[in-house]
């Protein structure tokens, strides 16, 4: 097998840097075919995977979420057949609970010479903004706008973990100023920072045609896998492979409230709370009264979303699932 390896060395608040070494030390031991390029700046990841992706049998994200989310966007975005392969080296490393990788360079590199090449499920989000000056609202790089005019413009782009439309966006736009903090208490602390100035939407939440919201909304994930945000379990059933999105919608609840379900996210319990709808389906489209904000994978893709759908792409991706 043809690899290469796309290493982000800003991951993990920088420390992934420290990875490179020890990694074009284990391909020379292996003698494996493959290259190794080390990124340089926001985007480079997506390019390479584009790139690399047309040669490669497997093209594989050595960093966090934010680098799987680039390599795989490149390999969509490019058509490629080539398999996203991962090797965990960030701070969330949420993906990687879905290919069954383990932390730690030496133990994910074995794993992933082991690997079985497997069908995934990946997703697209649409969105619509107010306008570009509303509420600091932008679209993501890399995110497609085909809209005419301001107000109208549309956009989309790719998720292979979850999107998440609310509060949890809003977090994942604070977490890097905690990222030295390390892991799920990064995003605690900026779930913290987020929570004293909250304001809820009202919003309506349908899911294949049934209503799950109509009211303030909390937060709106649609998800392939079972954590986002560092290790919260918004959707601890949630399958690669299922060709169907899990949904986890939480409506507006006092702060204490909030304080209340973070613990319960955190171990996947709180499916059975009151302001918590759980499903599964194909398709979930969102309308907001104000702009809301968007994350994919943990990447802010915009502030000022109206107007959300996302879905589901059946074993549209091909991905190194650890043995």
């Amino acid at each position: 097998m043809r690899y290469a390896f796309v290493l982000n060395p800003a991951a993990r608040g920088g420390r992934a840097r420290h990875a490179a070494g020890r990694l074009a030390d284990l391909l020379r031991t292996h003698a494996l075919d493959a290259t190794l390029d080390v990124t340089a700046a926001p985007g480079d990841a997506r390019r390479l995977a584009a790139e690399r992706g047309r040669h490669a049998d497997a093209v594989v994200a050595v960093g966090g979420d934010g680098t799987v989310h680039e390599v795989a966007s490149g390999l969509v975005g490019s058509g490629s057949a080539a398999a996203l392969g991962l090797l965990p080296l960030g701070t969330g490393n949420d993906f990687a609970k879905m290919v069954r990788m383990p932390r730690g360079l030496d133990a994910a590199f074995a794993a992933l010479l082991a690997a079985r090449v497997a069908p995934a499920d990946y997703g697209t989000v649409r969105w619509r903004e107010a306008g570009r000056g509303a509420a600091g609202g932008h679209a993501a790089p890399g995110a497609r706008g085909d809209g005419a005019g301001e107000d109208a413009a549309e956009h989309e782009a790719p998720f292979f973990n979850a999107v998440g439309i609310g509060f949890d966006a809003r977090v994942a736009a604070e977490a890097p100023r905690f990222k030295r903090v390390g892991g799920t208490a990064a995003y605690l602390a900026a779930a913290l920072s987020v929570l004293r100035a909250w304001r809820a939407p009202h919003a309506r939440v349908v899911l294949d045609g049934r209503m799950l919201l109509d009211g303030p909304l909390l937060l709106a994930t649609a998800a392939n896998g079972v954590s986002s945000g560092g290790g919260f379990y918004l959707t601890p059933d949630a399958r690669i492979d299922d060709g169907l999105l899990d949904v986890c919608v939480i409506c507006d609840v006092p702060v204490r409230r909030v304080l209340t379900l973070l613990p319960l996210a955190l171990a996947g319990r709180h499916a059975r709370a009151r302001p918590v709808a759980m499903a599964r389906g194909a398709a979930l489209t969102l309308d907001a009264t104000a702009p809301v904000a968007i994350h994919a994978d943990g990447e802010v893709l915009t502030r000022a979303a109206v107007y959300v759908t996302a879905r589901v792409m059946p074993g549209a991706l091909r991905v190194l699932m650890a043995r």
